[in-house]
């Protein structure tokens, strides 16, 4: 089972050259907490980013193990490169597997993802990193923080039906704000 994790402003903002625009402690516990001592995989350019951080070093020091997307990337002590989207469903199918940051790897891993957990920050950004559109998946609200954060947990409709009911009230929903 895939699951994303991701906070986003109320435009879908959710970073500008690999950055993300806030620094939100609660955000980041929850982040933490969420995916400590999971399996954890992100693309080769999360990856590089990262390690200016933590060079030579395990740069997620609380995973059980960091998986990396890259065709050109080798295995390290504390990385193992994963070469397609079909090594790692066949791999790591049976387990749960947290998807790190950026809308780029969801595109590219939507239709195995299962659940999104996002953070909704109060402020709006003006940068270059958009939250994609996610037309049929169940929304439930996890609550809010004291900062005034809010968590979603998006999981994935499977069948014709639920994917017909929710497109449905999505369209009610737009019609109702258009009002």
């Amino acid at each position: 089972m895939l699951k994303w994790i991701v906070a986003m402003d109320k435009n879908g903002v959710i970073g500008k050259d690999w950055w993300m625009p806030w620094h939100e402690p609660e955000d980041l516990k929850r982040f933490k907490e969420m995916t400590q001592w999971q399996i954890c995989l992100m693309w080769r350019s999360t990856y590089e980013w990262l390690k200016k951080y933590r060079p030579n070093s395990e740069w997620y020091p609380h995973a059980k193990k960091n998986l990396v997307l890259s065709k050109s990337l080798e295995n390290k002590p504390w990385i193992e490169v994963i070469h397609n989207i079909d090594e790692l469903i066949h791999k790591y199918s049976n387990d749960i597997v947290w998807v790190l940051w950026w809308a780029k790897t969801f595109e590219v891993l939507a239709p195995y993802i299962d659940e999104i957990y996002i953070t909704l920050v109060p402020w709006e950004h003006d940068w270059d990193t958009y939250m994609p559109n996610l037309p049929a998946w169940y929304i439930e609200d996890l609550g809010n923080t004291k900062s005034w954060l809010k968590f979603k947990k998006y999981t994935r409709a499977k069948d014709a039906e639920s994917i017909r009911l929710i497109e449905n009230q999505n369209r009610i929903n737009t019609l109702q704000k258009k009002q």
